[in-house]
């Protein structure tokens, strides 16, 4: 996962410049890459770091929900950093639920997330089928549909780009 990065220069006479850097995030090393790239533009002591900016990202499950999130006033490269190592760490259920719910830790993301599914449906029938012995001879008489579609009054669901169904109990 990559984020490019506009950082803001001034010097002492009041002059200023700016420039872009992509920087791999998601890795424990993306601030020291950051101020050593920072450090090889300017090349001198006369010029020094103002401000930074997140400019665009990319390879996450929705690059452009994900700049939106972190865009603007107050964007903290060590907060984004530990955002992207957590998509990394806990996959594309991470992000959607973060991005939904304009972020989460990961001890919420853990209590609340119920597995990926093909369908909720299919969620459904796992979550009955773990909670009762249901005979045979009644099982086709189940809507799943009907069932899982009232079960989404308590829980949230997220598609990823593959099609799987994320759950989460809210």
């Amino acid at each position: 996962m990559y984020a490019t990065i506009e950082a803001y220069f001034s010097n002492s006479d009041g002059e200023e410049k700016s420039a872009e850097f992509e920087i791999e995030v998601g890795t424990g090393c993306a601030l020291d890459e950051f101020h050593d790239q920072c450090a090889d533009f300017i090349e001198s002591g006369e010029w020094e770091l103002d401000n930074y900016d997140l400019v665009d990202c990319e390879g996450f499950e929705d690059d452009g929900d994900v700049c939106h999130q972190f865009k603007g006033v107050g964007f903290d490269l060590a907060d984004f950093n530990e955002f992207a190592e957590l998509c990394d760490n806990l996959g594309p259920a991470f992000e959607l639920r973060y991005i939904d719910l304009g972020g989460i830790d990961e001890n919420q993301f853990r209590d609340s997330y119920n597995g990926a599914h093909d369908s909720v449906e299919k969620f459904a029938e796992r979550l009955i089928n773990d909670c009762y012995d249901i005979p045979d001879y009644l099982y086709h008489y189940i809507d799943w549909e009907k069932f899982g579609a009232d079960l989404m009054m308590d829980y949230s669901e997220y598609v990823d780009h593959v099609g799987q169904v994320h759950i989460f109990h809210d």
